[in-house]
């Protein structure tokens, strides 16, 4: 295990508290995206919207909480709402028996062993990783804290 965590905690993979969901009904293809529009579309890029859709039938309702990982570009994003999927390679992630901020925070510190890694797949790289999984109340406790420490670092920039 990467380091001790306290007896009320325990080791987790990725892969064993969340899933895929999306498929190829809710993508869409890059010449399709629009400036305007009613739908989000998120995809693997540095923005969190990519553009825009009107194309209903693609939605992926958001359950409350969903992590887009870049397989390629090694994007992370936290969605709570409604999109469309914009690219391929990007893996839409929901979590389950874990908190999608904790999980989305959990995430960010394995990505930063891939910093190093060459433009590829990655999600292979994280998917059996580690996490360190705290009850739930205390998920909520580390995430309001990191929350409240990146407003000041934002502020601070």
């Amino acid at each position: 295990m990467p380091f001790d965590i306290p007896d009320n905690w325990e080791w987790v993979r990725l892969s064993e508290v969340s899933f895929n969901v999306g498929g190829v009904q809710n993508k869409i293809l890059q010449r399709d995206i629009l400036e305007k529009g009613e739908i989000p579309v998120i995809s693997q890029s540095q923005s969190l919207i990519e553009g825009y859709s009107n194309d209903k039938d693609k939605i992926l309702e958001n359950p409350g909480e969903l992590i887009v990982f870049g397989d390629h570009s090694k994007t992370l994003k936290y969605i709570d709402f409604d999109f469309i999927i914009g690219a391929d390679g990007t893996r839409i992630l929901c979590p389950f028996e874990i908190s999608g901020r904790y999980l989305y925070y959990s995430i960010q510190l394995l990505i930063v062993d891939l910093i190093t890694q060459n433009y590829g797949r990655h999600y292979k790289f994280i998917k059996d990783a580690f996490i360190s999984l705290p009850p739930l109340a205390e998920q909520k406790r580390i995430v309001e804290k990191l929350d409240k420490i990146l407003l000041i670092l934002e502020g601070i920039e």
